[in-house]
């Protein structure tokens, strides 16, 4: 025994050739590389698809919300500020657009939007800018931004009536 070991040492084993460390390393990293690679190939489409479907969704109901809000203001010019009572006052109203090439319904409308006819304009406070009264909104309650928009220019449009002394007959 030399004088640098101890009789508790242990012998020493020599580090595996650093060939074959390094060949794991590499079929490691292929295989996450790969796993990635797939995640990506398959889960991209599938991402886009779900974005483009709620795109649609979300201009539909856009246009469904500005359309009927289109519907109220010519309602209340037509009848100089009385508010309608069901859609069926505001049938008269409506008029088919070609926006995108598609032509919006009447069902269309009633199936996306819910419009408050239980509201009474002339009890409405026009100074309310924080939260203006909901004349309408959309069922989904999604797009609660575009609401608030639209329930704000009706109600600048019911102060523009007020403002112009016209009754309803």
């Amino acid at each position: 025994m030399s004088e640098l070991e101890s009789p508790t040492d242990e012998p020493q084993t020599e580090a595996p050739p650093r060939t074959v460390a390094f060949g794991n390393l590499r079929r490691r990293f292929t295989s996450v590389a790969s796993v990635v690679i797939l995640a990506f190939i398959i889960l991209t489409p599938i991402i886009g698809l779900v974005w483009l479907r709620n795109a649609v969704v979300r201009e539909r109901e856009d246009n469904a919300l500005w359309h009927s809000q289109t519907m109220l203001v010519r309602h209340l010019v037509r009848t100089r500020g009385g508010w309608p009572q069901s859609w069926g006052d505001l049938e008269e109203d409506f008029e088919p657009t070609n926006h995108s090439k598609r032509s919006d319904r009447i069902d269309t409308l009633k199936e996306l939007v819910t419009i408050d006819f239980e509201q009474d304009p002339d009890a409405v406070d026009l100074t309310t800018t924080d939260e203006p009264p909901s004349f309408l909104a959309l069922k989904s309650g999604a797009q609660v931004a575009e609401s608030t928009k639209a329930n704000r220019q009706l109600l600048k449009f019911i102060g523009r009536i007020r403002e112009s002394g016209e009754q309803p007959p």
